[in-house]
């Protein structure tokens, strides 16, 4: 809520592999959250990667590239 009150509505999720349980609840904490809220998922903004700073990094930078990045 706090983001969204600053005008944030593209948010990104960068979780871990896909096959981890913790991934996918992590992902389905998010779409929960984004859908209180009245806004949409977009899977181009749901990343899977490692749990390590170089796969996040890789993620955020991956995501930030998009013609319509998060905000």
């Amino acid at each position: 809520d706090p983001l969204r009150r600053l005008g944030h509505r593209r948010l990104a999720c960068l979780s871990g592999p896909q096959v981890w349980s913790v991934s996918g609840e992590r992902v389905a904490g998010y779409c929960r959250a984004l859908a209180r809220a009245g806004v949409a998922a977009d899977p181009a903004l749901i990343c899977y990667g490692q749990f390590t700073v170089e796969s996040g990094c890789e993620m955020a930078r991956a995501v930030l590239a998009l013609a319509a990045p998060p905000t």
